[in-house]
C-alpha cells in the first residue's frame, strides 16, 4: 500500500509475527519512505510511522541488533532482540523490541548487523556442541 503525504511516501515492507491470543497482529511493521529511502518501524499507535505516538523510529544501521535473554518476573530466560532505531522528534536512540525469530527474518531483510551477548552465545555453543555428538552418534 502507497500512502502520499505532505513530507511522506510510505510503503508497507512487512510485519513481524507477533499476535494476540485471537491471532490478531499487535507488533511492529517496517515501512520504507520513498522520499528518504530510509526505513522505520511502526507500532499499533496510530496508521502510519508519522501517525504513531513515537512518530518515526528510523533503523539505526550503524548500531547491531542485539539478541539476548530477558528475564520475565524471575521464572523464565525469555529470547528477546532488540532493534536499534533513531526517533525523528528528538535524534536519541532507542531500541524497538522484537522476538528472535523475527529479529532473524529482519536482520536478513534489512541487511543489519546482529551480535549476540554472553547467555546467548553460551546457548548456541551448547547446541552447536550437541548437534556435533547427535550428529557422531547417528554414524
Amino acid at each position: 500500500m502507497r500512502v502520499v503525504d505532505r513530507k511522506y511516501q510510505w510503503v508497507e515492507l512487512f510485519r513481524d509475527s507477533q499476535r494476540d491470543d485471537r491471532g490478531r497482529f499487535y507488533g511492529h511493521s517496517f515501512w520504507r519512505d520513498e522520499v528518504s529511502g530510509r526505513i522505520s518501524v511502526k507500532d499499533m499507535s496510530g496508521d502510519y510511522p508519522d501517525e504513531t505516538d513515537d512518530g518515526p523510529l528510523w533503523i539505526d544501521h550503524d548500531r547491531p541488533v542485539q539478541f539476548h535473554f530477558e528475564d520475565r518476573l524471575g521464572t523464565a530466560d525469555v529470547g528477546r532482540a532488540t532493534i536499534p532505531v533513531i526517533a525523528e522528534r528528538d535524534t536519541r536512540s532507542y531500541v524497538v523490541g522484537v522476538l528472535w525469530r523475527d529479529a532473524v527474518d529482519i536482520c536478513r531483510r534489512l541487511q543489519l548487523r546482529a551480535c549476540v551477548d554472553r547467555k546467548v552465545h553460551d546457548l548456541l555453543r551448547l547446541l552447536v556442541d550437541v548437534c556435533l555428538v547427535d550428529k557422531e552418534a547417528a554414524q
